[in-house]
């Protein structure tokens, strides 16, 4: 019933702190508790916590009776579970021993022993450690070399000793079940159920009853050797790397339209989604989406990994897109101060390296000084990426700078009919307010449009003039020598519109005018979702 509405119609993050009962269990009490006292027993094993979400009650039940080496025994009351050497021991006697095939059939006197290959050399309990603050601990138990590894991951709180003597304990136990046993009694001894501790007469050690049955009067036992008691042993808990205490923060958000960043063409917009916060501590946040200006709004789930995020101190000038800008620097002021840029050299650029978006452009940077405990200055630019060039000048103080990593951005696709209208992106997280914070981006269509036509010029032809234009195509960014551009749309279109006259739909990139006035022009390339940014020729330009 909790109510929704003030939440951003969102189930919010609730945090909860788990008081543990201060003394330790005994694992028979937890048994008791896990299957409503189905389970009894009193072990001599204690936890001081154990978690046992999301397993059924028998796996429970078997994953301690496992990693204790306690008995499991029948009772009037039903299952009862003690120490693996306590209780009573029956002695029981045995005419003679002969050496069976191993299947554990047939009724009389047999004898087995399991190949040691075939039994684990190591026995490993994973447990949380109250001397490591509750983290992951591993302690484990090994018997000479080959035969394979076990594992017993306990969801229990229990320090590094006692882990140690589980496993030490569990390994033994596993060991010395190899040797099995069958006897047959008189059936005065029906009273020796499963689970029972005997010995045979005249002989050393113990064995516990695994089953029994009573067939014409006669009984028969089947057993496994006992383990002896393995001596206390020494373990230590590691270094214990303690979680530092961090603020999280208010989350901050960025949204942009991304051109495409390698040779496909995408077909539908998209947008990418980068979040940060102000404390050291933030690691995610609940993403939502709204294309009605907030009226209603699309859950998208968690954000990336935390995106390195800031704002502009220092603008960069107009520089040409064709060269790197050796002239500007870029000053940025990043978020948290452990936040970090690196310098990158030609082939790690070439690769995608440093790529950031700063306002609505798209650059490189080759190199990083920090200079400020958050401040960097950016230097050997690559300006205007990707179709971007027409933002070069426009950025300013205060602009969002944004490092694009493929880890920690996500790529959001919108509807076709999305190009020309805005979209509103807000990030929730642990710290935020209730409506979390926003970010709103303009679809322009660079992820998906054609780019503006290039190099246009005026050639003399006769007594009249041509114009002429140098396509560009979104996913021809790799210069391979001697290989054409690739056009990148179904076909090759043009829409010119000159001065005075009535627009023209062209194949090729070249215009023939008639008579008369038509420059000014400008040139879009037609592409399967949309027109070009314009390119445009001047009336002063001369062939």
């Amino acid at each position: 019933n909790l109510e929704l509405a003030d939440f951003g119609n969102r189930i919010p993050s609730l945090t909860f702190e788990v008081i543990a009962e201060p003394e330790a269990l005994d694992i028979g009490t937890i048994a008791d508790t896990v299957s409503e006292g189905v389970v009894t027993g009193t072990t001599g094993t204690t936890l001081t916590g154990y978690s046992a979400y999301g397993d059924s009650r028998r796996a429970i039940v078997e994953q301690l009776v496992q990693a204790s080496g306690c008995a499991v025994e029948s009772s009037p009351q039903g299952i009862r579970l003690r120490a693996a050497d306590a209780g009573a021991v029956v002695v029981v006697a045995d005419a003679g021993v002969r050496v069976g095939d191993g299947s554990g059939k047939g009724a009389g006197r047999a004898r087995s022993i399991a190949d040691a290959a075939s039994l684990p050399s190591t026995l490993i309990i994973a447990h949380y450690d109250p001397a490591r603050d509750y983290q992951a601990g591993v302690q484990r138990a090994v018997a000479g070399r080959g035969g394979d590894e076990r594992k017993i991951s306990l969801a229990a709180a229990i320090d590094a000793q006692s882990a140690k003597q589980l496993a030490e304990q569990g390994l033994a136990t596993l060991r010395a079940r190899r040797e099995r046993r069958r006897v047959t009694l008189d059936w005065s001894a029906a009273a020796i159920l499963p689970g029972a501790n005997v010995r045979i007469g005249g002989e050393a050690g113990r064995w516990r009853v695994t089953s029994w049955s009573l067939e014409h009067l006669a009984l028969t036992l089947e057993l496994e050797r006992g383990a002896a008691s393995v001596p206390g042993v020494a373990a230590s808990s590691g270094r214990v790397l303690a979680s530092p205490d961090r603020t999280i923060g208010r989350t901050l958000v960025s949204a942009f339209e991304l051109p495409p960043l390698d040779e496909t063409a995408w077909t539908v917009p998209r947008i990418g989604i980068a979040a940060c916060g102000e404390g050291e501590g933030w690691r995610q946040a609940a993403l939502l989406l709204s294309i009605d200006n907030g009226a209603s709004w699309q859950e998208l789930g968690a954000s990336a990994l935390p995106a390195v995020m800031g704002i502009v101190a220092v603008a960069a000038g107009a520089a040409s897109p064709m060269i790197e800008d050796r002239v500007n620097a870029v000053e940025v002021t990043l978020f948290t101060q452990s936040a970090t840029l690196g310098s990158a050299d030609a082939l790690a650029l070439d690769g995608g390296s440093n790529l950031a978006m700063i306002g609505d452009e798209l650059l490189q940077f080759a190199r990083a000084e920090q200079v400020g405990p958050s401040r960097w200055r950016l230097t050997g630019l690559r300006r205007g990426l990707r179709g971007t060039e027409r933002h070069i000048g426009a950025m300013a103080v205060g602009d969002r700078f944004t490092l694009i990593e493929r880890e920690a951005v996500r790529i959001v696709e919108l509807a076709p009919g999305r190009i020309g209208a805005g979209v509103r992106v807000r990030a929730a997280g642990l710290e935020d307010p209730v409506n979390g914070t926003e970010a709103l981006v303009t679809i322009d269509g660079r992820s998906v449009l054609p780019l503006a036509p290039v190099h246009l010029s005026v050639a003399r032809e006769g007594v009249g003039e041509a114009l002429g234009w140098v396509r560009r195509s979104r996913t021809g960014w790799s210069w391979i020598d001697g290989a054409e551009t690739p056009l990148g749309e179904a076909a090759e279109r043009y829409l010119l519109q000159p001065t005075g006259a009535p627009a023209s739909e062209l194949t090729s990139p070249r215009f023939v005018p008639g008579s008369g006035s038509w420059r000014p022009a400008s040139v879009r390339q037609m592409g399967d979702l949309g027109l070009s940014p314009a390119a445009t020729i001047s009336d002063s330009e001369e062939a």
